[in-house]
C-alpha cells in the first residue's frame, strides 16, 4: 500500500497470465493472482479516515477478481463504492479487453469515480501487435476507446506509444500513428523499444537499435 499527499494507493493484483514478448513481468512476478474484494473493501475502509482518494491498482489490474468468475473488474469496483465511504476512487492502467460495458458503465455514472481510461499501449498495427503477442488487435481498442468517449466525453483518455519495435517498418509505423490521429485521445506517452536481458526478443532480420525519427 502507498501513499500520496493527497491520495493513498491499493495494490489488488500482482502478477501477470499475458505472454507478450517484449515483458519480463510474469517470469519474475509469477501468475496473475487478485486480492479479494474484502480484503480490498477493509483496506478501503482505514484509508477513507485519512484520505479523500484512493488507487486502486496492480500489475494487471484489468485481472483483478477474475480468479473468481462473480467478482470482475467492474463488479469488484462497484463493491468496493457500495460498502465503502471513499469519497472518490481511481483506477490504475487497464488494458483495453477490460474495459467491460460494465466497468465503462459504472465509470460513467458514478460521480465516486474517476472519469479516466488510464493509458494502455496503443499500436495501430495488426501485424506488430501480433509480434508483440497481445491478446488484442486495433479493432478491439478502437471499439473499447470510442465507447469511453461517448459515455464520457469529458474522460481523460491516455495512451502509451511504443515506437522501434523489432521489426516495425515505415509502413507500420504510419499505421500506427494514422491509428492514434483517429482517437480521441486526451495525452500520449510515447516511448522508443530499448533491449532487455532476459526478454524474448522476437526474432527478425532487422538488427535492433535502428535510428528512430526524432521530430525537434
Amino acid at each position: 500500500m502507498r501513499q500520496r499527499s493527497h491520495a493513498a494507493e491499493s495494490e489488488n493484483s500482482d502478477g501477470c497470465n499475458n505472454r507478450c514478448s517484449f515483458c519480463i513481468i510474469p517470469f519474475v512476478r509469477g501468475r496473475s493472482r487478485s486480492s479479494t474484494p474484502d480484503l480490498v473493501i477493509e483496506q478501503v475502509r482505514n484509508l477513507a479516515a485519512r484520505y479523500r482518494e484512493v488507487v486502486l491498482s496492480g500489475i494487471n489490474l484489468g485481472r483483478w477478481g477474475r480468479e473468481r468468475a462473480a467478482h470482475a473488474p467492474g463488479r469488484s469496483a462497484a463493491k468496493v463504492l457500495t460498502e465503502t465511504e471513499i469519497e472518490r476512487i481511481r483506477l490504475s492502467s487497464v488494458e483495453p479487453m477490460d474495459f467491460s460495458d460494465e466497468l465503462l458503465g459504472l465509470m460513467a455514472a458514478s460521480p465516486r469515480i474517476r472519469q479516466a481510461c488510464p493509458r494502455t499501449s496503443a499500436i495501430g498495427s495488426d501485424r506488430i501487435l501480433r509480434r508483440m503477442h497481445r491478446k488484442y488487435r486495433p479493432r478491439h481498442y478502437e471499439d473499447r476507446i470510442l465507447k469511453a468517449h461517448r459515455l464520457m466525453p469529458d474522460a481523460a483518455i491516455g495512451a502509451d506509444v511504443m515506437a522501434g519495435f523489432p521489426g516495425e517498418t515505415d509502413g507500420d509505423f504510419e499505421e500506427s500513428r494514422a491509428f492514434i490521429e483517429s482517437l480521441p485521445f486526451t495525452y500520449l506517452h510515447v516511448f522508443t523499444y530499448s533491449e532487455r536481458p532476459a526478454r524474448r526478443r522476437p526474432r527478425c532480420r532487422i538488427r535492433w537499435p535502428t535510428p528512430v525519427p526524432q521530430a525537434a
